[in-house]
């Protein structure tokens, strides 16, 4: 028994650290390729190298790439494409899943479908069609109009964001601010609208992370005048690399990391929570109008009495 209980025990603790070691080879080998960019780009030398203890780390780089007017015009054009982007996306993707919300589901499904398939069209596709588009439109070379390809590839995904928070939303509350007296758009702005505001940040910063590091679609689009700064890394990478290029890699990393953290905060179940305890009951949230009596319960039960009294 002793025997069989040790190998059990064994066997759990190789399984354990198995997976773990794995997990963390996993990690850096995804991580790694990350690390060595940023690491380039500290590097003093003129070449491709990493830092050495003899050489130190050295932002002559970053100097470089900020300085440059070609590298700064480039930032720049992501900032505007990712707001332009950002900008159209989430309030379409908010009034596309308010609108499916109410819709039965034999009619919602397969408008979610149509919604959400920008997401599995390859880039190529979208690029070769919004250049079709935008070119026979006028569009073509002006400063927004990547931006605006990027909202119609970022919509589903502020979309599917919302579209999860309205799921843990309970419609009974709009409904019980609405039978205290208030008007339908004023329940939803004071009782549902507050319960949203986390979701729709995350989307947010996601739609811009999006964004700024799409290639395939803003190559398509790319003019001197709307040159973003991955269309401007990418030639960079095949023809003359350069640790500016890992400096410039690295201004995306970070811009990257901290939209996803942030999207991943905002997201988080304990955020929800913590702000689901500050905002007010439906009859609180509605101006003006008084509170149930003391005996009346509101929801799907309003004008019922609390059995508690």
């Amino acid at each position: 028994m002793s025997g069989e209980t040790w190998t059990s025990r064994l066997g759990a603790f190789v399984a354990r650290w198995g997976f773990h070691s794995y997990a963390l080879a996993a990690l850096l080998f995804l991580l790694g390729p990350l690390l060595f960019s940023v690491l380039v780009s500290l590097t003093p030398a003129q070449t491709i190298a990493l830092p050495t203890p003899a050489t130190g780390l050295s932002v002559r780089w970053y100097d470089a790439l900020l300085g440059d007017p070609l590298w700064r015009a480039a930032l720049w054009q992501s900032l505007f494409t990712a707001a332009v982007a950002t900008g159209i996306a989430v309030p379409s993707g908010t009034l596309a899943a308010l609108a499916l919300d109410r819709l039965p589901a034999r009619y919602g499904r397969p408008l979610t479908l149509l919604l959400i398939a920008p997401l599995f069209a390859p880039g190529v596709v979208l690029g070769l069609q919004a250049l079709a588009t935008f070119h026979r439109l006028g569009l073509w070379g002006k400063p927004y109009s990547v931006g605006l390809a990027h909202a119609m590839w970022t919509m589903p995904l502020a979309f599917l964001v919302v579209r999860a928070a309205l799921s843990a939303v309970d419609r009974r509350l709009e409904e019980a601010a609405q039978g205290l007296g208030a008007h339908p758009a004023t329940a939803f702005c004071l009782v549902t609208l507050p319960r949203l505001w986390s979701s729709l940040a995350a989307a947010t910063f996601l739609c811009a992370v999006m964004s700024i590091n799409e290639l395939p679609i803003a190559l398509f689009l790319a003019t001197p005048a709307t040159r973003t700064l991955p269309t401007l890394i990418w030639p960079q990478l095949r023809y003359s690399f350069s640790p500016v290029v890992a400096a410039a890699s690295s201004v995306l990393l970070l811009i990257t990391v901290t939209g996803l953290l942030l999207t991943a905060f905002l997201a988080s179940p304990r955020f929800r929570a913590a702000g689901a305890r500050r905002r007010p009951g439906p009859a609180s949230a509605v101006g003006g109008l008084p509170e149930p009596p003391s005996g009346i319960a509101a929801g799907p039960t309003l004008g019922r009495p609390d059995p508690r009294h």
